[in-house]
C-alpha cells in the first residue's frame, strides 16, 4: 500500500456499543443509521456485522438500498428521504420502507398503488421534514384507503442534548408529537414509533418517557463509540471503532524563524525538527484545523504545524527528535499505547462536531476492519 493513512475500524466493538444503549435507554429495538456510509464507517462492512445486533437499518437513498440488498442485507430497511414518482418502483423491488414526511411523497407513493408500507414523519419542531397539525385534514383524506400500509410514527429531535429537562426543545417535541397523534385521531397500539436519537437513547437511565415512546430508537453515531459532542456528559461507557492514522514521510530540520507550509501562517520559535504526515484535506483533515490539532507521535502529543495541504500536513517533532524516524506511526484521533486523542476532542478544536469529521474521511482512505483476534 504506497499510501499508507488508514482508517482502522474494530468491528467488534459494536455490540458493546448496542448493548450500552439497550441498557441506558431502556429500549427494545434498534433502528442503525447507516447513512453516509455508515457515518465514514463503511456501509456494506458495517451492516453485514451489525445485522445480527439489531433490528432495522436507516438509509438516505435508494442507491444505498441497492448498495446493501447487493451484498445480502436482509433486515428492513427505513428511508429517510422524500420520494419521487419513478422512485416507488423501488421501494417495493428492494424491500424499503420509506419514513415520509411531506405531502408530495405521500402522493406519490399511495397513487401508484403499491403495497409498500410506510411510516409517516411529524414535524414538532426541526422544520425539515415532517407533517404539521394543519396537515391532518389532507392526511386524514389521503389515507382512508390506505391506512393499512401505515405501519409507524416519527419524528426528529432537534436538540437531543436536553433530553430530559422540563421546557426544553426535546420535552415540547415530544408533547407536540403526541398532540399531532391525538389529532389525527388514528390507533396507534400496532405502528412502531421511533423518536429518539443517539443523544435521548443515551440520557434516558432514568426511564424519562413513557416506555412506548422509546421502545424503538435511532442512534446515529453512538452506535460507532462517538458521543454527540465533546461535551455531551458520559454517563456511561461507548467503543469508537474508528481510529484515524497516518505516518511520517519526510523531515526537515529548520532554523529559528523558518516558515512552514503555505502562506508561512507558522514560524519556528526556535531551531525546530519538522515531520511531513502523509494526510491533508482531501483525506478528510480539515484545513480548519491548522495549527490548532495535536498528533500523537512516540506517544506525545505533538503539535500540527502550518497550514494543512491537500495531501500532507506538517507536525513540530522538536521535543521527540531523538526518537522519531520516517515511517513512524501518526494518530489523529485514536489510541497509541496508553495515550488516547478523542475524535470529538479533534472536531471541537475545528469548531465542529465529531459527525462532520467521520462522514468527511475521504474514499483514498483505506478502511482496514478488525473482526477477530487474529
Amino acid at each position: 500500500m504506497h499510501r499508507k493513512t488508514q482508517a482502522i475500524i474494530d468491528l467488534r466493538l459494536l455490540e458493546k456499543n448496542f448493548s450500552s444503549l439497550r441498557q441506558s435507554s431502556h429500549s427494545q429495538k434498534i433502528c442503525m443509521m447507516v447513512k453516509a456510509n455508515a457515518y465514514g464507517h463503511g456501509l456494506v462492512p458495517i451492516a453485514k456485522y451489525a445485522e445480527n445486533l439489531v433490528d432495522s437499518f436507516g438509509i438516505i437513498s435508494i442507491e444505498e438500498a441497492h448498495e446493501l440488498r447487493k451484498a445480502g442485507i436482509k433486515k428492513p430497511l427505513w428511508l429517510f428521504a422524500n420520494l419521487w414518482a419513478d422512485s416507488i418502483i423501488e421501494l417495493e423491488a428492494l424491500s424499503i420502507t420509506p419514513v415520509i414526511g411531506e405531502i408530495d411523497s405521500l402522493k406519490h407513493l399511495l397513487e401508484a398503488k403499491r403495497e409498500v408500507p410506510f411510516h409517516l414523519k411529524i414535524n414538532t419542531g426541526m422544520n425539515r421534514f415532517g407533517f404539521n397539525l394543519k396537515d391532518i385534514p389532507l392526511l386524514q383524506n389521503e389515507l382512508k384507503a390506505s391506512e393499512h400500509l401505515l405501519k409507524g410514527f416519527a419524528t426528529h429531535m432537534l436538540d437531543g442534548n436536553s433530553f430530559g429537562q422540563k421546557a426544553s426543545a426535546s420535552h415540547l417535541q415530544t408533547q407536540n408529537y403526541l398532540d399531532f397523534l391525538d389529532e389525527l385521531n388514528i390507533p396507534v397500539e400496532d405502528k412502531l414509533q421511533h423518536l429518539y436519537k443517539s443523544a435521548p437513547a443515551l440520557l434516558n437511565q432514568d426511564q424519562l418517557v413513557d416506555p412506548k415512546l422509546i421502545q424503538w430508537i435511532r442512534p446515529g453515531i453512538a452506535s460507532y463509540g462517538v458521543f454527540p459532542e465533546q461535551s455531551f456528559p458520559r454517563k456511561q461507557e461507548l467503543f469508537p471503532l474508528l481510529q484515524l492514522k497516518s505516518v511520517i514521510v519526510a523531515l526537515q530540520d529548520i532554523k529559528k524563524g523558518d516558515s512552514v507550509s503555505y502562506s508561512g501562517t507558522w514560524k519556528a520559535p526556535k531551531d525546530s525538527l519538522i515531520g511531513v504526515c502523509q494526510i491533508g484535506y482531501a483525506d478528510g483533515l480539515p484545513r480548519v484545523l491548522s495549527n490548532k490539532v495535536n498528533f500523537l507521535i512516540q506517544k506525545e502529543k505533538v503539535p500540527q504545524v502550518g497550514n494543512i495541504c491537500m495531501d500532507y500536513c506538517m507536525v513540530d517533532l522538536t521535543k521527540v527528535r531523538e526518537s522519531v524516524s520516517i515511517g513512524d506511526e501518526v494518530v489523529v484521533f485514536g489510541q497509541q499505547d496508553d495515550k488516547i486523542q478523542k475524535v470529538e476532542e479533534v472536531a471541537a478544536l475545528g469548531g465542529t462536531i465529531p459527525y462532520e469529521l467521520l462522514t468527511s474521511i475521504t474514499p483514498r482512505v483505506q478502511r482496514h476492519y478488525i473482526v477477530d483476534e487474529s
